[in-house]
Protein backbone atom coordinates (compact mmCIF):
# COMPACT_ATOMS: atom_id res chain seq x y z
CA UNK A 1 0.00 0.00 0.00
CA UNK A 2 1.40 3.43 -1.24
CA UNK A 3 1.38 6.08 1.49
CA UNK A 4 -0.41 9.19 -0.12
CA UNK A 5 -1.39 12.55 1.11
CA UNK A 6 -4.91 11.25 2.07
CA UNK A 7 -3.09 9.05 4.46
CA UNK A 8 -1.24 11.82 5.92
CA UNK A 9 -4.30 13.86 6.34
CA UNK A 10 -6.73 11.37 7.49
CA UNK A 11 -3.68 10.68 10.46
CA UNK A 12 -3.49 14.61 10.94
CA UNK A 13 -6.67 14.31 11.96
CA UNK A 14 -6.53 10.98 14.32
CA UNK A 15 -3.60 12.81 16.04
CA UNK A 16 -6.08 16.29 16.26
CA UNK A 17 -8.38 14.09 17.96
CA UNK A 18 -6.24 12.62 20.19
CA UNK A 19 -5.74 15.48 21.54
CA UNK A 20 -9.25 16.48 22.80
CA UNK A 21 -11.52 15.73 25.74
CA UNK A 22 -13.05 12.46 25.73
CA UNK A 23 -15.48 14.09 27.74
CA UNK A 24 -15.76 17.06 25.66
CA UNK A 25 -15.12 15.95 21.89
CA UNK A 26 -14.37 18.42 19.32
CA UNK A 27 -12.92 20.80 22.02
CA UNK A 28 -9.35 21.33 23.05
CA UNK A 29 -8.94 22.62 26.92
CA UNK A 30 -6.88 25.93 26.69
CA UNK A 31 -7.03 29.11 28.77
CA UNK A 32 -7.47 32.83 27.14
CA UNK A 33 -4.22 34.71 28.47
CA UNK A 34 -5.76 37.52 27.10
CA UNK A 35 -6.73 39.72 23.86
CA UNK A 36 -5.07 41.28 20.98
CA UNK A 37 -7.95 43.58 19.60
CA UNK A 38 -7.81 46.16 16.81
CA UNK A 39 -9.81 48.09 14.47
CA UNK A 40 -10.06 49.64 11.16
CA UNK A 41 -12.28 52.57 9.21
CA UNK A 42 -11.99 53.20 5.97
CA UNK A 43 -13.71 55.88 3.20
CA UNK A 44 -13.09 58.97 0.82
CA UNK A 45 -12.54 62.23 1.93
CA UNK A 46 -15.24 64.16 -0.09
CA UNK A 47 -13.56 67.34 -0.77
CA UNK A 48 -9.82 65.59 -2.15
CA UNK A 49 -11.23 62.71 -3.64
CA UNK A 50 -8.44 60.90 -0.92
CA UNK A 51 -8.77 57.35 0.12
CA UNK A 52 -8.58 57.63 4.12
CA UNK A 53 -7.63 55.03 6.74
CA UNK A 54 -8.21 54.80 10.19
CA UNK A 55 -7.64 52.32 12.88
CA UNK A 56 -6.10 51.33 16.08
CA UNK A 57 -4.33 48.04 17.55
CA UNK A 58 -4.37 47.06 21.05
CA UNK A 59 -1.43 43.96 20.91
CA UNK A 60 -2.18 42.00 24.63
CA UNK A 61 -5.17 43.14 27.10
CA UNK A 62 -4.32 40.41 29.98
CA UNK A 63 -6.99 38.59 31.82
CA UNK A 64 -6.70 35.53 34.24
CA UNK A 65 -7.04 32.82 32.16
CA UNK A 66 -10.84 32.21 32.65
CA UNK A 67 -13.56 32.54 29.31
CA UNK A 68 -16.38 34.85 31.57
CA UNK A 69 -15.13 38.20 33.15
CA UNK A 70 -14.23 41.49 33.42
CA UNK A 71 -10.48 42.78 33.39
CA UNK A 72 -8.38 45.62 33.74
CA UNK A 73 -5.50 46.21 32.42
CA UNK A 74 -2.82 49.02 31.10
CA UNK A 75 -1.47 48.40 27.94
CA UNK A 76 -0.08 50.44 24.64
CA UNK A 77 -2.64 51.17 21.90
CA UNK A 78 -0.42 52.48 18.29
CA UNK A 79 -3.19 54.28 16.00
CA UNK A 80 -2.87 54.95 12.59
CA UNK A 81 -4.66 57.14 10.22
CA UNK A 82 -3.75 57.71 6.31
CA UNK A 83 -4.56 59.48 3.32
CA UNK A 84 -3.88 58.26 -0.49
CA UNK A 85 -4.21 59.46 -3.76
CA UNK A 86 -3.27 58.28 -6.89
CA UNK A 87 0.54 59.32 -6.98
CA UNK A 88 1.54 59.29 -3.00
CA UNK A 89 0.47 58.33 1.28
CA UNK A 90 1.03 59.46 3.59
CA UNK A 91 0.32 57.62 6.69
CA UNK A 92 0.24 59.47 10.36
CA UNK A 93 0.64 57.25 13.56
CA UNK A 94 0.78 57.96 17.17
CA UNK A 95 1.29 55.33 20.65
CA UNK A 96 -0.46 56.18 23.58
CA UNK A 97 1.32 54.45 26.23
CA UNK A 98 -0.41 53.80 30.06
CA UNK A 99 -4.12 53.52 28.32
CA UNK A 100 -6.25 51.43 30.48
CA UNK A 101 -8.54 49.24 29.24
CA UNK A 102 -11.23 47.07 30.36
CA UNK A 103 -13.08 44.08 28.67
CA UNK A 104 -15.44 42.17 29.44
CA UNK A 105 -17.10 38.73 28.23
CA UNK A 106 -20.66 38.73 30.10
CA UNK A 107 -21.46 35.32 28.23
CA UNK A 108 -20.32 33.05 24.92
CA UNK A 109 -21.64 35.19 22.80
CA UNK A 110 -21.27 38.82 23.49
CA UNK A 111 -17.68 41.18 23.94
CA UNK A 112 -16.91 44.31 25.30
CA UNK A 113 -14.28 47.12 25.33
CA UNK A 114 -14.11 49.98 27.24
CA UNK A 115 -11.02 52.57 27.28
CA UNK A 116 -10.89 56.15 28.04
CA UNK A 117 -8.37 58.61 27.53
CA UNK A 118 -6.73 59.84 23.90
CA UNK A 119 -8.39 57.05 22.84
CA UNK A 120 -12.36 56.73 24.40
CA UNK A 121 -14.16 54.12 23.17
CA UNK A 122 -17.39 51.87 24.45
CA UNK A 123 -17.31 48.88 21.79
CA UNK A 124 -19.74 45.89 22.05
CA UNK A 125 -19.72 43.03 19.28
CA UNK A 126 -20.99 39.49 18.91
CA UNK A 127 -18.39 36.37 19.54
CA UNK A 128 -18.37 33.23 16.93
CA UNK A 129 -19.47 30.54 19.21
CA UNK A 130 -17.65 28.15 17.58
CA UNK A 131 -14.29 29.96 18.57
CA UNK A 132 -14.51 30.76 22.01
CA UNK A 133 -12.47 34.79 22.29
CA UNK A 134 -13.15 36.14 18.35
CA UNK A 135 -15.45 38.38 18.35
CA UNK A 136 -16.35 41.41 15.90
CA UNK A 137 -18.42 44.57 15.70
CA UNK A 138 -19.37 48.09 14.29
CA UNK A 139 -17.02 50.94 15.11
CA UNK A 140 -16.24 54.38 13.43
CA UNK A 141 -13.51 56.47 13.18
CA UNK A 142 -14.83 60.17 14.00
CA UNK A 143 -13.29 63.18 14.33
CA UNK A 144 -12.98 62.91 18.64
CA UNK A 145 -10.16 60.41 17.90
CA UNK A 146 -6.45 60.97 17.91
CA UNK A 147 -4.91 62.58 14.67
CA UNK A 148 -8.09 63.78 13.19
CA UNK A 149 -6.47 66.89 12.13
CA UNK A 150 -5.16 64.85 9.32
CA UNK A 151 -8.72 64.19 8.72
CA UNK A 152 -11.08 66.57 9.43
CA UNK A 153 -14.77 66.40 9.12
CA UNK A 154 -15.07 63.16 8.00
CA UNK A 155 -16.30 59.61 9.77
CA UNK A 156 -14.71 56.69 8.76
CA UNK A 157 -17.11 53.53 9.54
CA UNK A 158 -15.49 49.99 9.91
CA UNK A 159 -15.16 47.28 12.38
CA UNK A 160 -13.24 45.84 15.62
CA UNK A 161 -12.18 42.65 16.31
CA UNK A 162 -11.08 40.47 19.45
CA UNK A 163 -8.97 37.97 19.08
CA UNK A 164 -7.82 35.57 22.30
CA UNK A 165 -3.99 34.88 22.90
CA UNK A 166 -4.54 30.80 24.04
CA UNK A 167 -2.26 28.51 26.14
CA UNK A 168 -2.59 25.16 24.43
CA UNK A 169 -0.72 22.91 25.82
CA UNK A 170 1.15 20.21 24.55
CA UNK A 171 1.35 17.20 26.32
Amino acid sequence: MQFTRRHAVWFAGIGILGCNDPMKPGKVESDILGYSISAQGGGTDPSTGEELTCGFTIAQVDTDGNFIGSWTDTTTVAFSRARRSPSQQVTYDTVIAAQEIRVTVSDSFHISMEVSGPLTEHLLADMIPQYPGWGSGEWTCGTGHPLSRVQPDVALPGRWQTVPIINIPIE
